[in-house]
């Protein structure tokens, strides 16, 4: 890093700046703790507000994603970097629709948003578990998260619990009409489910 930002402090006008500025991220992204990580995601932000246009821009986009993914955690844990991994990802396909590593970043954002429907997941099923087991309220909570689940993350890879579940909500609070339709998904889409 020293010899990286010696090239970066000495020669300002250098074709070597931007490989050094990414260099200096890759370092830390390299090296893997939670402080280097951070760091990593901000000279990685730094070198995009350098070199916007560069041709390694998608990839050092995809790299500040992966950053805060590996700080991601469990689902049942805060949820805030899976939240600014996905709005990266989804900024680097709305902004590079041509990128040849696009498919990575899509692979990627279907991971983050499954650790961040499986999050939903566990909330709503505290929900559901109050209400149904426990007979207290928290059938509107479990509704909106399952829901929010439904609209948001529609590849979710346990998509037939959260439709199933919802319909057994719907059927507690005497909605057939809904519930049906959430029970029809799970017999439609599902067919070898649980």
């Amino acid at each position: 890093r020293l010899l990286f930002q010696t090239i970066i402090t000495t020669y300002p006008d250098s074709p070597y700046l931007p490989m050094s500025k990414l260099a200096v991220g890759d370092s830390f992204y390299l090296e893997g703790s939670t402080s280097a990580l951070i760091q990593a995601a901000g000279a990685y932000q730094d070198w995009l507000t350098f070199f916007p246009t560069h041709p390694l821009s998608d990839r050092v986009v995809l790299k500040i994603a992966e950053s805060e993914m590996r700080q991601m955690g469990l689902p049942d844990r805060d949820a805030t970097r899976a939240k600014r991994a996905e709005t990266k990802l989804k900024a680097l396909l709305q902004q590079y629709p041509d990128s040849v590593i696009k498919d990575d970043a899509r692979q990627r954002l279907r991971e983050v948003q499954d650790n961040l429907g499986m999050h939903n997941l566990l909330v709503a099923n505290y929900y559901y578990t109050l209400s149904v087991d426990q007979k207290k309220g928290g059938l509107k909570g479990s509704q909106s998260r399952y829901r929010e689940i439904i609209d948001k993350y529609p590849n979710f890879s346990q998509m037939d619990e959260v439709l199933y579940k919802l319909a057994v909500t719907y059927l507690i609070e005497e909605e057939t009409d809904q519930a049906a339709k959430y029970f029809q998904r799970v017999v439609r889409d599902y067919p070898n489910s649980d």
